[in-house]
């Protein structure tokens, strides 16, 4: 098994478009509204706009040479906020994921963000349980927050990005 992250660039849009739908179509902790709302924004021309403004802006993960999972995240000068990320569902288990996550932690870092945020939605088990093993902070719950979901807020701050990216 051969796993490799790096950024993404404007010739994976399309990929990136499928990738995105073929994890989130199928997410039962969101709400058919949310799901919409997301699939419809998403679009391959939303990443190459992305990427066109933020070249580090969308992570792209590889399992076996395949595109299996993505992180979204917006520079918001200091703050790094990762507005999505997934797997896809056959590369689930390999740890690609933590990987993304740590490839972000390691770039912020790099980028001297002051702190990198995220929300996740409160039964979203697995990302929760992620998010605690490297060290994120749970600020808050946020109830009827995204299309009358609950969620949690985390932050990471820069003290520990050091420890969390080298372990």
């Amino acid at each position: 098994m051969s796993v490799g992250v790096s950024y993404a660039n404007e010739a994976d849009s399309v990929t990136l478009r499928d990738l995105f739908a073929s994890v989130v179509a199928p997410l039962e902790i969101y709400n058919d509204a949310a799901r919409s709302t997301e699939l419809a924004k998403y679009t391959a021309e939303h990443f190459r706009l992305l990427m066109r403004a933020d070249r580090l802006s969308v992570v792209i993960a590889y399992l076996n040479g395949r595109p299996s999972g993505f992180a979204i995240t917006e520079d918001e000068h200091g703050p790094i906020w990762i507005e999505w990320y997934g797997v896809a569902e056959e590369a689930r288990g390999h740890g690609i994921g933590e990987q993304l996550i740590r490839f972000v932690l390691t770039e912020a870092r790099r980028r001297n963000a002051t702190r990198v945020w995220c929300d996740t939605r409160t039964d979203n088990l697995a990302s929760n349980a992620l998010f605690q093993k490297l060290g994120f902070r749970k600020l808050c719950e946020l109830p009827n927050h995204w299309h009358g979901q609950d969620f949690f807020l985390w932050e990471f701050s820069p003290l520990h990005l050091a420890e969390a990216v080298g372990s």
